[in-house]
């Protein structure tokens, strides 16, 4: 090992938790918890240069993720819509769902949260006790009016098959996409990468750094990573949602021609 590729990597570790486990494991012999905490809050709030113009996002083609709850729980829609001045960055403009009812159940520990994101104007709180899928709808298609986004990722073995379908029938481009570590391994590196070069600039979402705070990720031998909602300190729909519109940043970054437009679009 050469000593400025171990300073380079011991200052990765220094930055972000999992990078830490890697190198505790593979330059310090020691072992390492497959679940770790992923991302320290000073590093994810070096990435906010001020707030998002939604205006100023108009024309510029943007990406998407969707997580889309199972009932009643937040629903997450990100798009990053990457800069002409430094194609590396990403702008990032986030939509945030729950029932209203949910809001303001005892049952719910984030309730108060919720209700103050509600007035804040960063969550949407939609009529009933049940996710409005309609309603989510609308809200995504409207975007696709107003932005260019090109496609979105949603997750492939989730409920979010009949909400897809129906965008896709309104002229959206729509991917299924795993959420193990063959699918998630490349965007979660490729977001660590970008997060320590400051190139996701997220205007201090509120919701998105409550979800960095406490989200914690699996790591496999190989040091490929995956969300691991079971052990995370707190809801992380909107950084699932945000890795997976990374994912299709990359596609567009790394793919000249497009096999899709050789030979067609299969939607599900």
């Amino acid at each position: 090992v050469k000593l400025d590729d171990l300073a380079r990597n011991c200052a990765r570790a220094q930055q972000i938790p999992t990078e830490q486990n890697a190198f505790r494991r593979l330059h310090c012999g020691e072992w390492t918890a497959q679940t770790t905490r992923w991302i320290p809050l000073d590093t994810w709030d070096a990435n906010n240069d001020g707030p998002i113009d939604e205006d100023s996002l108009a024309g510029r083609p943007g990406y998407g993720g969707l997580d889309l709850s199972a009932v009643r729980d937040l629903t997450a829609w990100v798009m990053v819509f990457p800069r002409e001045d430094d194609p590396e960055a990403v702008d990032i403009l986030c939509r945030f769902w729950c029932p209203e009812a949910w809001a303001h159940s005892a049952e719910n520990r984030y309730a108060d949260q919720y209700q103050a994101w509600a007035r804040d104007g960063w969550l949407t709180l939609t009529e009933g006790a049940a996710v409005d899928y309609d309603f989510v709808r609308a809200a995504i298609l409207a975007d696709a009016t107003k932005f260019r986004i090109v496609d979105f990722n949603v997750d492939r073995l989730f409920q979010a098959h009949e909400t897809a379908a129906k965008l896709a029938s309104e002229g959206m481009t729509v991917f299924g996409m795993g959420q193990g570590f063959l699918s998630m391994a490349a965007p979660m590196k490729e977001f660590e990468r970008r997060l320590i070069g400051r190139k996701l600039h997220h205007g201090g979402n509120p919701i998105l750094r409550f979800m960095a705070e406490g989200a914690a990720v699996s790591q496999d031998p190989a040091g490929n990573l995956k969300f691991n909602k079971a052990h995370s300190q707190s809801k992380i729909d909107g950084l699932v949602a945000l890795v997976m519109s990374l994912d299709r940043v990359m596609r567009r970054e790394t793919v000249t021609i497009s096999r899709y437009e050789e030979r067609g679009l299969l939607v599900f």
